[in-house]
């Protein structure tokens, strides 16, 4: 069995927080475990990062969002195709 892995790094998003505006091209960061744990970010050091856990075909977890001087957290799912 191969081990997973992330298969691109371009991203296209305009994240607004407030008066802040975050434009992130890139994925970084990104890590994908036999697990099923997954972690990226998007963006840079000010971005939007994600930690979760693969089961079945759903991925979830918590992600944070940070600004320039202020971060909101939450909880993310996704369905994998």
């Amino acid at each position: 069995m191969s081990s997973p892995q992330i298969v691109s790094t371009s991203a296209a998003m305009t994240i607004v927080l407030g008066s802040t505006v975050v434009f992130v091209t890139t994925i970084s960061n990104a890590d994908v475990n036999r697990d099923g744990t997954i972690r990226f970010q998007f963006g840079n050091s000010s971005g939007w990062g994600f930690d979760g856990a693969i089961t079945g075909r759903r991925i979830s977890g918590r992600h944070i969002l940070i600004g320039d001087s202020d971060s909101w957290a939450g909880t993310w799912t996704a369905d994998r195709r």
